[in-house]
């Protein structure tokens, strides 16, 4: 956006882009060739973001740097841009069109006393409200304690207002029916509707009845051209019922329905693990619901909200590099974390069975919250869990019923296991291989490095400790916990040296480096640094590297095969950049690429 890169954590308001095609968007960034982030706030019109208007890292009228940019934004028809911006408990609005120019602010005159705070929220909605037409509805507090709405329109020189017992949100605003707002007055809380000529008409109170049920809460809602209400309440006997406030009110949809919608069910990443048959995804962003490919499409398994074997809806499967909430077993069974336990989807099947209830009582202590698993060949899955002695513990189990615990950790708990003579705090990383082993990396109370250790499936054993260990005459001076398995082999990225990661392989006695960054490809360039990785149980490596040009490449045996050019076109289009990764055990290689026509495109490749 707006020559930037690095953009995460966007966020937009209730109104953007507006019905003319203006776009104002809050994000974090770096500038081209720089390490600092900096959040900022960006207009655009159409598919094309081309304005920063102010970022934290320059000073802003009143404010120096490192003021905050409030969720309080919005953007008009014209263009014209509406923000608020805070530092040191002080706070001030603002317009931009061409030029910033101040609305109100802390400190301001107003109505007889000065302006002590603007607006307070409530469950995360805003108390301010942009309009497509120009106007501009926000809370106020005054340094006398009283506190009011204020309403900017284009056909008023000074602000309306109108006074409340405390105003807690402004839901929603239409030029021609006014301000639909949620307010304490003596006559109760609730929703009001603030009308053009000034008066406020209850919409909804709560603690009253509305269709047989009682009123809790009342947590957003819209307004039309005519002065209709539309609001989502919390009642005694629903977490959530939408309501049009018609006359008779009627129930729109409530918790529990289920609605025909169609979405757009896009991929966010790949499940790793299985090395035969078809991809499994991650889809819909992070965390995810989980499909399967099936003839060019996507067969849904596990969609976030589903209620998977208890009443919780499922809040979704996590993918990293290092961790995994969901993972295929090498055949091809998927295994998945819900908050009633580990699920099992066998090869080839869409259907869910429960392989593991939780609680689970194991050592004399229960066993909840699942998270992390893995599995091998033979039937072992990894997993971890919370437990009633306030640690968390890793656990394998074997056909079903075995359960192994291999290992403690906690901050504080004098239940942690002790390793070399130092206390196990947390974990970071793992990975199972087909004779049970499972590779790790530790980290120990009251100390910063990270060390690597290996369960042989009876003792751990240090592989390498950061700071300490020599591999080939080089410092290792990172274990990023990026570790993989391919059938009875073990690899994990190390850092020696100064240099980037390398991928090493653990070959029983020593280490043994399977990639070396300094290596010359057969394209002509270094590896440089590994960016993704992934094995299939021959030992084949699949990685990203990059060195100036980002290549795709596998390397079985000792030769090095090249799989994508990221400077080429693929199927028409360039790649700009490739997400995740997935192995076979014959070679194929699936991958998962952004392309420039601004797709996210899953390739695959397979072996000459």
């Amino acid at each position: 956006m707006a020559g930037t890169e690095g953009t995460s954590g966007i966020q937009i308001p209730r109104i953007s882009p507006s019905s003319g095609g203006w776009v104002l968007v809050r994000a974090s960034f770096r500038f081209p060739g720089q390490p600092q982030v900096y959040q900022g706030l960006f207009r655009g019109f159409g598919e094309r973001v081309t304005e920063l208007l102010l970022w934290d890292g320059r000073a802003v009228g009143d404010f120096p740097r490192g003021y905050t940019i409030d969720y309080d934004f919005g953007i008009n028809n014209d263009g014209v841009a509406y923000y608020s911006l805070s530092n040191q408990g002080r706070r001030i609005f603002y317009r931009q069109d061409t030029e910033r120019v101040k609305v109100i602010g802390a400190g301001d005159a107003l109505l007889g006393s000065a302006v002590s705070s603007l607006g307070g929220g409530r469950q995360g909605l805003p108390t301010s409200f942009v309009a497509e037409n120009g106007d501009f509805v926000l809370a106020v507090t005054l340094q006398n304690g009283a506190q009011y709405f204020l309403r900017y329109t284009a056909i008023s020189p000074e602000p309306q207002n109108v006074r409340v017992q405390s105003a807690a949100g402004v839901l929603w605003h239409h030029a021609l029916a006014g301000s639909l707002v949620f307010a304490n007055l003596p006559e109760g809380t609730g929703a009001f509707l603030w009308g053009p000529d000034g008066g406020l008409k209850p919409v909804q109170m709560l603690n009253t009845a509305l269709l047989g049920q009682t009123v809790q809460d009342i947590e957003s809602g819209t307004l039309s051209a005519s002065g209709e209400a539309t609001l989502m309440l919390r009642t005694n006997a629903s977490s959530m019922t939408i309501v049009r406030m018609s006359d008779p009110p009627r129930i729109i949809a409530k918790a529990g329905d289920r609605l025909p919608v169609t979405a757009p069910f896009n991929i966010f990443s790949l499940v790793g693990g299985g090395r035969v048959g078809v991809p499994h995804v991650l889809a819909g962003g992070e965390p995810s619901s989980i499909a399967i490919l099936e003839a060019a499409s996507l067969k849904p398994i596990a969609a976030i909200g589903d209620r998977i074997f208890d009443s919780t809806p499922w809040s979704g499967a996590a993918w990293n590099q290092v961790n995994w909430t969901a993972r295929k077993a090498p055949a091809g069974d998927l295994y998945f974390t819900v908050p009633a336990g580990i699920v099992r989807v066998a090869a080839g099947s869409t259907t869910q069975q429960m392989f593991l209830r939780f609680p689970l009582t194991v050592n004399n202590v229960q066993v909840t919250n699942p998270s992390w698993v893995d599995a091998n060949t033979r039937g072992d899955v990894f997993w971890l869990g919370s437990t009633s002695a306030n640690d968390a513990r890793l656990f394998v189990t074997r056909n079903g019923t075995e359960h192994r615990q291999l290992l403690v950790f906690s901050n504080s708990g004098t239940s942690a296991t002790t390793l070399d003579g130092k206390v196990v705090s947390g974990v970071n990383g793992f990975a199972l291989d087909d004779d049970g082993r499972v590779l790790t990396s530790l980290q120990f109370r009251n100390e910063a490095n990270q060390s690597l250790y290996l369960w042989s499936g009876e003792t751990w054993q240090l592989l390498a400790r950061q700071n300490e260990t020599r591999i080939n005459g080089q410092m290792v001076r990172q274990i990023p916990g990026v570790h993989r398995a391919g059938g009875r082999r073990l690899f994990t990225l190390l850092g020696l040296g100064e240099g980037s990661p390398v991928i090493a392989e653990w070959r029983g006695s020593a280490w043994e480096i399977a990639v070396n960054t300094t290596q010359m490809m057969p394209h002509g360039q270094l590896v440089g640094s590994v960016l993704l990785y992934d094995v299939n149980r021959n030992g084949d490596l699949f990685f990203l590297q990059s060195s100036g040009t980002p290549y795709l490449m596998v390397r079985r045996g000792e030769q090095f095969l090249t799989v994508a050019n990221l400077y080429r076109p693929v199927a028409e289009k360039f790649l700009l950049r490739v997400t995740a990764i997935d192995f076979r055990d014959d070679g194929t290689a699936y991958f998962l690429g952004i392309t420039s026509g601004d797709e996210v495109v899953l390739f695959s490749a397979r072996p000459l």
